[in-house]
């Protein structure tokens, strides 16, 4: 077979092997410590050497080690003279922790666990801080509404280095101190002391972040514009993406995989690939708790632990952990067409086209995994009196899909225009099974199909239809010698189609001794053409046809002594 097929019999919360590329919905969680809860209005985060988070908010400064949160605030940890609003951090190759407030900037004393304000060399101290950087050279800079600032390590005090600019964000790049404002993006030459500004064609200039990703460097404006920043000619270009983003860019990093996260306050997180196409968009929906809890994205990390940090503008702190599962999981969202019918599913399969078929008891739900789109099938005959088809089984035929329903017989779709074809009694009086729980494609495009009702139907390439007398059968496969193999509620039965003969393989039949099962509701073949049977009632059995032996593994439940 080109294209895999899976039966699952019975679940609630489907999941599927995880693809960067063709993702469905993060599962976003909020940061919640032991004992208290993150602010709801954040506006930076970062990660220190040893794992802790730091965390800039309205109402002061958060430290989280993974269990407890610890607040800093102007009767906890902050200089009595500021506010607790916290703009921004910086965790600097020292580790020093440095805050940007309203009327000054802080850095943490670890000896006496607190926070001390870092005075200026003026009488003058730097207002509505916006960023803090550290250059090649480790000089810590920061920028805020009265100009740029620098912090003299000798004597440990700030130095006014700008004061005819209200500088909106900054950012070293090669040793050069790069800054976006109103008016444009600008650069300060600390060996000069000159200010060159970056030619702009464009009319957005109202920068509000410049940062690194992929080696190159980007600048994002106040209405959405992204610009890359050529530092040799020193020019800016637009990136035109499918999709217009309106909203301020507040940060845009990079993955492993070159793809990049960008965070918008006021339309969420987009995540786009390397060649700047949109893979996914993730945003708040109240109907599904497990979406960002705001739209609101003023900062994001990924973190040591390879854990994604986004610091929200009225939904505190959200993650999403990338080592919890290699699974991603497919839910029904409510209120939401775009998503799969319900949760649940009986069945999965891959066409051609690669998109992903799910039978379900509300019918056939279609995933585009490129574009995460969904095409709802509710129903596959016109002529059917039931609202929706409940869909046990799918199996890939080319340009078609075959689909075993639970009470309307079988259905040959096409993939393209989603049209069926109702292969019924009324088409041919051979078919006898209405219930169909599987349906198998074998190599000479023989379609097998059975269920509970009805005997094993075989339907010709030339759409004759023939009949094996065995019965109650939930899976079908063909082996590798080419051999249809069935099971189900009597055992395992192995086809030789072109003698239509059959057997029984005698010691898979149930017994209360070994094999006290009620049916057998999935087979497959491994390597060594041993049969895996997953039962319902004896666990897993392993049966070589070849010996006629078996061994089954089962888990039960026992109490603890």
């Amino acid at each position: 077979m080109n294209y895999f097929k899976l039966h699952i019999f019975s679940f609630l919360a489907l999941t599927i092997t995880f693809c960067a590329e063709s993702q469905s919905e993060f599962e976003f969680e909020q940061l919640i410590g032991d004992n208290v809860t993150t602010q709801s209005i954040t506006y930076a985060i970062e990660q220190d050497s040893i794992g802790n988070l730091w965390i800039a908010s309205e109402e002061g400064v958060m430290k989280y080690n993974s269990d407890v949160i610890k607040v800093y605030n102007t009767y906890n940890g902050l200089p009595e003279t500021v506010s607790n609003r916290t703009n921004t951090l910086l965790i600097d190759s020292k580790q020093r922790i440095w805050i940007g407030h309203e009327n000054g900037i802080g850095v943490y004393d670890e000896n006496l666990d607190e926070f001390a304000l870092v005075e200026s060399n003026i009488d003058i101290n730097p207002s509505l801080i916006n960023t803090i950087i550290e250059d090649d050279n480790g000089i810590i800079w920061a920028c805020g509404y009265n100009g740029l600032w620098k912090f003299n390590s000798k004597t440990s005090k700030l130095e006014r280095i700008v004061n005819n600019h209200i500088i909106q964000t900054l950012y070293c790049y090669r040793n050069k101190i790069y800054f976006g404002t109103a008016k444009g993006l600008f650069i300060y030459n600390k060996e000069s002391d000159i200010i060159t500004e970056i030619k702009n064609e464009f009319p957005h200039k109202y920068i509000w972040f410049i940062g690194e990703a992929n080696n190159k460097l980007y600048a994002g404006t106040k209405t959405g514009e992204i610009y890359t920043i050529n530092t040799e000619q020193n020019t800016c270009n637009l990136l035109r993406l499918k999709k217009k983003i309106t909203h301020p860019i507040r940060d845009i990093i990079d993955d492993d995989l070159s793809n990049l996260y960008i965070a918008v306050d006021g339309e969420g997180l987009y995540y786009l690939n390397k060649d700047y196409k949109i893979i996914n968009h993730y945003k708040q929906d109240v109907d599904n708790p497990s979406s960002l809890s705001s739209n609101g994205i003023y900062d994001i990390e990924l973190g040591k632990e390879n854990i994604l940090w986004i610091a929200t503008y009225g939904g505190g702190i959200n993650y999403y952990d990338f080592n919890k599962s290699p699974f991603q999981r497919i839910k029904h969202i409510v209120n939401n067409e775009n998503t799969i019918a319900t949760d649940f599913s009986r069945s999965i399969a891959k066409d051609k086209n690669g998109n992903i078929w799910f039978g379900t008891t509300k019918g056939i739900s279609v995933w585009n995994p490129k574009k995460n789109s969904w095409k709802q099938i509710p129903k596959l005959s016109k002529s059917s009196d039931n609202e929706h088809d409940i869909v046990l089984a799918l199996e890939p035929d080319g340009d078609f899909i075959w689909a075993g329903t639970y009470t309307n017989g079988l259905f040959k779709i096409n993939i393209n225009n989603y049209k069926s074809i109702h292969y019924s009694r009324d088409r041919n009086k051979k078919i006898d099974v209405l219930k169909i729980y599987t349906v198998c494609k074998d190599s000479r495009n023989n379609i097998w199909f059975a269920g509970i009702e009805g005997s094993l139907n075989v339907l010709r390439p030339n759409e004759n239809v023939d009949n094996y007398p065995i019965y109650q059968i939930k899976s079908i496969i063909e082996s590798s010698n080419g051999q249809i193999i069935v099971a189900g509620k009597n055992g395992v039965y192995q086809i030789e189609d072109s003698k239509k003969e059959f057997k029984l393989f005698e010691k898979t039949q149930p017994n209360k001794y070994n094999l006290a099962y009620s049916s057998i509701d999935a087979i497959e073949e491994n390597s060594d053409k041993v049969l895996i049977l997953a039962t319902n009632g004896a666990g897993i059995v392993f049966y070589n046809p070849k010996t006629d032996n078996h061994v089954t593994f089962s888990k039960r439940f026992e109490p603890k002594k």
